[in-house]
C-alpha cells in the first residue's frame, strides 16, 4: 500500500481491519509516522460492530524529507498478538 503527498499538503488514506470468521474483539490501532509526516488519528479503536475502515489523514510538513517514507500501523486486539503493517508515502516537492 502506498500513497503520494506533496510537501505542505494533506492526503487521506483508508486502512481496513479485516476480521476472520468468529473474530469479535475490539482492535486498537496505533500509527507511527516518521519526522515530517503527521497522521490523524494517531490512535483509534475499531469495535466489533464497526465496519473496520479507518480514514487516516496524512499531513506532510512544508520541509518534510523528500522521497519514500514508511508509516507503521499496529493493530492490537483485546486478546492475542498484535499485527503490524507498513505503508509507503512518497513525499514530493510542492
Amino acid at each position: 500500500m502506498s500513497t503520494d503527498v506533496k510537501q505542505g499538503e494533506v492526503q487521506t488514506v483508508r486502512v481496513s481491519v479485516e476480521r476472520g470468521e468468529g473474530f469479535k474483539q475490539a482492535v486498537k490501532l496505533e500509527v507511527k509516522a516518521p519526522t515530517g509526516l503527521q497522521v490523524d488519528p494517531a490512535s483509534t479503536t475499531v469495535n466489533p460492530g464497526d465496519k473496520g475502515d479507518v480514514q487516516l489523514k496524512i499531513t506532510a510538513a512544508k520541509d518534510a524529507p523528500l522521497g519514500e517514507q514508511k508509516i507503521m500501523v499496529k493493530g492490537t486486539p483485546d486478546k492475542g498478538e498484535a499485527t503490524e503493517i507498513e505503508f509507503k508515502v512518497v513525499v514530493s516537492a510542492k
